[in-house]
């Protein structure tokens, strides 16, 4: 039986992979000396790369957490909350380092369509989840 498009959840392996390319990217940038000094990598650097790793990581713990009980899938939601606030801090990280430090605009806009990639296919399983939860 088909599903209708919109209709459709998100596939969760999906929002690992791209929580996998933000990662990369994450790493890739920071450890590029045109965008992210030696001497601020420690400070600015270092902080990016583990909440890209946080997040890459929370999504699969929150995949591999239990929704077939209401308790279960509440904690699969408040991890989702956690991952939501993360890449919240990304995005703002991203915009800082924009603003004060190296990071070129250029740059700036072309993470933060990795970001907003990964984003939208997080907060459709979110919400999938939540209607999940509502039922």
């Amino acid at each position: 039986m088909s599903v209708i498009v919109n209709n459709r959840s998100e596939n969760v392996l999906a929002v690992f992979l791209k929580a996998c390319d933000l990662f990369t990217f994450t790493v890739n940038t920071v450890h590029n000396e045109k965008y992210f000094k030696k001497r601020t990598f420690a400070s600015l650097g270092k902080p990016i790369v583990d909440l890209a790793q946080a997040i890459m990581a929370e999504v699969h713990f929150a995949d591999e957490t239990d929704n077939e009980t209401e308790a279960g899938s509440a904690r699969r939601l408040e991890l989702m909350d956690d991952i939501a606030a993360r890449i919240s801090a990304l995005q703002a990280n991203v915009k800082v380092n924009a603003l004060k430090f190296h990071l070129t605009a250029d740059k700036a806009r072309e993470w933060t369509i990795v970001i907003e990639d990964f984003k939208k296919a997080f907060n459709n399983w979110r919400k999938t989840e939540k209607t999940r939860l509502l039922r």
